[in-house]
């Protein structure tokens, strides 16, 4: 966000909403976020009638308004300020959605979390 933040904006297909995870939740307004997050609201719906997605799925008469947009701010792990882990932290996010995880019980996660990631492209690339 404005080259200094990072948040996971998550595409909800079924409910055609964005669901946002955010690492800072105080560190941005609701609509500092909203003005950054508007323009893929906008556009969500016009993407996919452009791709066809609506008429691939039989969907006839598609909702083309903006997709709302939540932003989780309960249960979310947070960096500590100024630590400068949101990349981690975005990173941890998408694996967890990916796999159905829930976000519980975090202790130091950014430092963890890093490590892990070490090690996975280590061993990726060896």
């Amino acid at each position: 966000m404005n080259q200094e933040h990072w948040i996971v904006a998550q595409l909800d297909l079924t409910q055609f909403a964005i669901v946002l995870y955010d690492s800072s939740v105080n560190g941005h307004s609701d609509e500092s976020i909203m003005r950054f997050i508007e323009p893929l609201c906008v556009a969500m719906p016009l993407y996919l009638q452009m791709c066809r997605f609506y008429s691939l799925r039989g969907i006839e008469s598609p909702n083309l308004f903006p997709w709302p947009m939540t932003r989780i701010r309960e249960n979310v792990p947070q960096q500590e300020v100024g630590s400068g882990d949101c990349g981690v932290f975005v990173c941890m996010y998408i694996e967890y959605l990916m796999l159905g995880r829930p976000f519980d019980s975090f202790s130091d996660i950014g430092t963890f979390y890093r490590q892990k990631m070490v090690v996975d492209l280590w061993t990726t690339i060896s």
